[in-house]
C-alpha cells in the first residue's frame, strides 16, 4: 500500500492507522489480519483491503 484516504466523522481515527502502515511499510495481508480496536470505524478499511486482493 502507498496511500490512503479516509472522509467521515472517524476519518481521523482510520487514516491514523493507514499513515502508520504505509510508512511503516506493512503489507495489505498483514492489516487484514489485524484486530482493531474500533471494528466499526474500521469495516470500511477490511473492505478495501478485500476489493484490492479481488484486483
Amino acid at each position: 500500500m502507498v496511500g490512503a484516504t479516509s472522509v467521515g466523522l472517524t476519518g481521523g481515527a482510520v487514516l491514523y492507522g493507514l499513515a502508520v502502515a504505509v510508512h511503516a511499510e506493512v503489507p495489505v495481508n498483514r492489516l487484514r489480519h489485524m484486530m482493531y480496536a474500533y471494528p466499526t470505524f474500521h469495516r470500511a478499511v477490511e473492505d478495501a483491503l478485500t476489493a484490492l486482493r479481488s484486483n
